[in-house]
């Protein structure tokens, strides 16, 4: 995920606390694990450690879906997307051309998330 698309994506997720006297992880990092299992289709379980505990990024994961979270912000790119196709069409200047790829390659991120993880359940392939 390149740092204009998670500059995208990082406002439109929760803020995340730690449990029992122990610091949040990072959201970019858990979102990069998520988007990694989404695109192979590897299990939970073998989640490469550099992007946490597996297990903490699938409930992670799975809290954000059942929270809404995933809907949310893919209703919010889109809305950023239909706003920024609008003025671009007023001014068409490359700063607003990228400002539409960086938004559409976001909420791709996200679709790849929402389609490949959605009936996934830990630990296995399928």
């Amino acid at each position: 995920m390149t740092d204009e698309e998670w500059r995208t994506i990082a406002p439109l997720l929760p803020r995340e606390r730690g449990r029992w006297a122990r610091p949040a992880q990072d959201n970019r990092r858990y979102v990069e694990g998520m988007v990694l299992i989404a695109k192979t289709g590897r299990p939970w379980r073998l989640l490469p450690k550099c992007f946490g505990k597996w297990g903490s990024v699938y409930r992670r994961y799975r809290r954000w879906e059942q929270e809404g979270v995933w809907k949310d912000v893919l209703d919010r790119l889109s809305k950023s997307l239909t706003a920024a196709g609008s003025v671009q069409r007023t001014d068409p200047t490359a700063f607003h051309r990228q400002q539409i790829i960086d938004i559409d390659d976001a909420r791709q991120i996200i679709l790849t998330l929402v389609d490949g993880l959605s009936n996934r359940t830990p630990g296995r392939s399928g």
